[in-house]
């Protein structure tokens, strides 16, 4: 199993249902503990799904997950190359708490090229 992976969706959320069974399976290949994977998973789904919402129109685009273990950490990119749009609804907005709350540490970073999350999470139960 490579320590690296790499995938690229079309901005779409049905896209999603396959992006999360890739990570689950790169993850298991790796022996990260269950309770671990899902927390990334989860945290990988909705930084995937923020994307999807937040930087294209309907049918716009793509997300790319760019993930590397070393050492006993993950890490997880996801980026996208679109325009930052606020969110649709008042109701909305607490996605990147959601994500905050899974991972070990995350940092955003928006700009003109598009939108990057990095995601770290100690895959051995410490902390970053």
């Amino acid at each position: 199993m490579s320590d690296r992976l790499r995938l690229r969706i079309a901005a779409d959320p049905s896209k999603l249902v396959s992006m999360r069974r890739h990570v689950t399976r790169w993850l298991m290949g790796h022996d990260v503990p269950a309770d671990v994977a899902a927390d990334i998973v989860l945290a990988t789904s909705e930084a995937c799904a923020n994307a999807i919402e937040h930087a294209y129109g309907p049918g716009e685009g793509t997300v790319g997950l760019d993930a590397v273990i070393e050492g006993g950490l993950a890490t997880l990119v996801v980026t996208d190359t679109g325009r930052w749009r606020e969110a649709r609804s008042r109701e909305r907005g607490r996605g990147l708490s959601l994500i905050e709350a899974c991972m070990d540490s995350c940092e955003l970073t928006t700009g003109p090229a598009g939108t990057e999350l990095r995601m770290r999470q100690r895959i051995d139960g410490s902390r970053v």
